[in-house]
């Protein structure tokens, strides 16, 4: 009986860890209250450190062609039954019927912290370093709460495979970041290679481990 009870138990942890990682949203008002939520616990993770998010800081649910962004202290989040077929068919031809999956997984999920990273943080000189700075809060955010472990290493899988099906840019002889901030323009509007460095950059700082001390944000 006892073993039964036991692996029972285990049943239902997998299954409610895998609907956290298949979350979806069935209307806008549900997509930002969970929005809200992550705000909240970002200002309580930034607390300790007297760092606040801006006092007029709001959240808008709006499928845009870029996605997600923050612009005078507005967080734009892009909701997937919103989204352009020629949105929806990008995420198929990356993760096929996991699509809607991987899109709430990013863009409703980890790059909330990073655009409040973003809010926070003095803006850096080149875009790379920039890009990486953000995805490195979100990390950070995510990582000081154990309840986002299996979350995180179910994304790392994810991105990983995703990057299995992107094409390699060619660099032209550059160091990465060289090449990332001279075509910056022409990077941000090709969904494939900006994909291609997020995904990498993210999955880079998941598999590092690594911590940064937000005190040097400032």
């Amino acid at each position: 009986m006892k073993k039964v009870i036991i692996v029972t138990i285990n049943i239902l942890l997998f299954f409610t860890r895998l609907n956290a990682q298949n979350q979806t949203f069935n209307s806008r008002p549900s997509l930002l209250l969970e929005m809200q939520n992550i705000v909240d616990e970002f200002k309580s993770f930034i607390k300790p450190y007297k760092i606040e998010l801006p006092d007029n800081l709001k959240l808008e649910i709006k499928s845009t062609n870029s996605l997600i962004y923050i612009r005078d202290n507005i967080v734009t989040i892009p909701y997937w039954n919103d989204l352009s077929q020629a949105q929806k068919d990008l995420f198929k031809r990356w993760k096929g019927e996991n699509a809607e999956e991987f899109f709430n997984l990013l863009f409703n999920w980890f790059f909330i912290p990073h655009e409040l990273g973003h809010a926070i943080s003095k803006m850096l000189p080149r875009h790379y370093d920039d890009e990486r700075q953000a995805n490195q809060i979100a990390y950070n955010f995510f990582a000081s709460n154990d309840k986002n472990k299996s979350k995180l290493d179910y994304l790392k899988q994810q991105l990983e495979e995703v990057l299995e099906v992107l094409p390699k840019p060619d660099l032209k002889g550059m160091h990465e970041s060289e090449y990332f901030e001279t075509f910056y323009s022409e990077i941000s509007q090709d969904p494939d290679i900006y994909g291609y460095f997020q995904f990498r950059y993210i999955l880079e700082i998941i598999e590092s481990k690594k911590n940064i001390d937000l005190n040097e944000i400032r």
